[in-house]
């Protein structure tokens, strides 16, 4: 398991070089480390009191009449990071620095000068005999809870959902993209998150995405997906920051708040 220094934005800025003052600002006890990686404080700092779960069970984005198959993620193991951080002179040049297994999912494409920095989501379910044989899935939703949310640039970018094969074992630099690649699965348009001071979000409400492409889904095998920030619709770099933060299974795991595939199926007609 990889474990990396925290540090606060000057901290960075003094590790790195370059002047903290002319970054985008974080709430107080939100840092960001040297590989990029945006990290929000204990969760006891920033969430209300808890309120009354609801399992997700309870709460299925599936149709009247359809059943719901509820993949999650099992392991730390099953969700990664893998972030680049690099010279804001060439923001084409990115390329992958460091995977990140200890901590929360993101998706974030910024700028942090001097650097441009860009992480993907990995998730990895077990889709293997979920769905009873001969059924139909018909509807697929990626359903999370977010922690943290920016859309600094305001110009129409997206959380960017891939289907994609992922490997069996550990994650890698070859899971890294710069730009969205893969199947499309869906996307929630980062406009649409609402969160206070324009980060922390209220992180007791699911989302579901709804996905395409259903036939990715490996029901006999894993599943994954790559969360993406969409790039710019002019083609230029980022400008501040834009950061999508799922809940991960490192602070999901023991409350149901995490990552899931909600699959919809419905059973082939009984014989007359």
């Amino acid at each position: 398991m990889n474990t990396y220094r925290h540090i606060t934005a000057l901290a960075l800025a003094l590790a790195l070089g370059g002047c903290a003052s002319t970054r985008p600002t974080f709430p107080a006890g939100w840092l960001v480390d040297v590989h990029g990686v945006v990290r929000a404080p204990p969760r006891a700092a920033v969430a209300a009191p808890m309120r009354a779960m609801r399992s997700a069970e309870e709460t299925s984005p599936c149709a009247p009449g359809q059943s719901t198959a509820w993949v999650e993620i099992e392991r730390g193991e099953d969700d990664a990071i893998v972030s680049s951080v690099g010279p804001d002179t060439n923001y084409a040049a990115l390329a992958c620095t460091a995977v990140t297994v200890d901590y929360n999912v993101q998706a974030t494409r910024m700028h942090w000068p001097p650097w441009y920095a860009s992480s993907v989501g990995l998730l990895r379910f077990d889709t293997h005999g979920v769905v009873p044989a001969g059924s139909n899935i018909v509807a697929a939703y990626y359903r999370y809870w977010v922690t943290g949310a920016r859309d600094d640039d305001h110009v129409g970018q997206t959380l960017d959902v891939r289907w994609y094969d992922p490997p069996s074992g550990t994650w890698s630099c070859a899971d890294w993209a710069r730009t969205p690649t893969g199947i499309v699965a869906g996307s929630k348009p980062l406009s649409n998150y609402e969160c206070g001071g324009g980060y922390a979000c209220d992180e007791f409400e699911p989302i579901d995405i709804p996905l395409t492409n259903l036939d990715q889904i490996d029901r006999c095998g894993t599943t994954g997906l790559r969360l993406f920030i969409s790039e710019r619709p002019d083609g230029l770099p980022p400008v501040g920051v834009e950061l999508v933060y799922p809940i991960g299974w490192e602070d999901g795991h023991a409350t149901d708040r995490q990552s899931y595939l909600a699959l919809c199926y419905v059973a082939p007609p009984a014989c007359p």
